[in-house]
């Protein structure tokens, strides 16, 4: 006779009455499916962020923090600090839709180790995991979740992100129809203001790109820099001719 149980969103089936196995085929068999997993982990993980052994799964590109790296200065970045890495391995944060979104928008998802205390340093997060920070382009801590439980709730850190994203949209819009108004009558500061929301149009890309017509339409041209083509390590320099005498 069978019985499942719901955990979650799992369902885990078990039999009643189950079947005779001798002690050395149990260890075989909870040897391979020990492999297996790592495996499926190791698989999709990568070598610079985690996975959850299912590749089906939609995860959060978190990159681990090199030891003593210094705070990026990035658009906006997220860093999550855990307890443990044994906290990663069971963190929804892995897979969390509104944070994968928000990835979409210029945010950055990082992680720091526990050992990596000099990082957790310049952070002033010593001694708080586990917790989350949101940094600014300055390498200024704008926003911390501050949570004494031992696994920092998911929760938590989609609401910091969002509201730190909702504050930015709130600005913004702001700042354009600031310029709108001024445009006819204070060209400098309009020019500005649609300057600041061109530059910060990552995280609302049609909001830039109608700032950067505006910007025409007042005699200023402004154009996205095309990312740096990387080096082919498979080019070798041209063989130097010998000099002719």
């Amino acid at each position: 006779m069978n019985a499942h149980r719901m955990t979650g969103n799992e369902t885990f089936w078990f039999s009643t009455r189950p079947t005779p196995m001798t002690k050395l085929a149990r260890a075989v068999l909870c040897a391979s499916l020990a492999l297996f997993a790592a495996l499926h982990v190791y698989a999709q993980r990568g070598p610079n962020g985690p996975g959850t052994g299912k590749p089906d799964d939609h995860l959060v590109p978190w990159k681990f923090v090199g030891k003593g790296a210094a705070v990026e200065k990035g658009a906006l970045t997220l860093y999550w600090l855990p307890a443990s890495e044994k906290e990663i391995e069971q963190s929804p944060l892995l897979t969390s839709r509104p944070l994968l979104e928000a990835t979409l928008r210029c945010v950055a998802a990082r992680i720091v180790l526990p050992e990596n205390t000099a990082t957790i340093e310049s952070l002033g997060a010593t001694g708080t995991l586990p917790t989350a920070l949101l940094v600014n382009d300055q390498g200024t801590v704008i926003r911390r979740i501050v949570d004494r439980r031992p696994v920092l709730p998911s929760a938590s850190v989609e609401w910091m992100v969002k509201e730190e994203l909702a504050a930015r949209d709130e600005a913004m819009y702001k700042e354009m129809s600031e310029a709108r108004k001024l445009a006819g009558t204070n060209k400098d500061r309009a020019i500005d203001l649609y300057k600041k929301v061109w530059n910060d149009r990552c995280f609302f890309p049609m909001a830039g790109t109608e700032a950067q017509r505006a910007l025409k339409a007042l005699g200023v041209v402004v154009v996205d820099v095309p990312a740096p083509s990387a080096v082919d390590p498979q080019l070798k320099p041209p063989a130097l001719k010998p000099k002719s005498n």
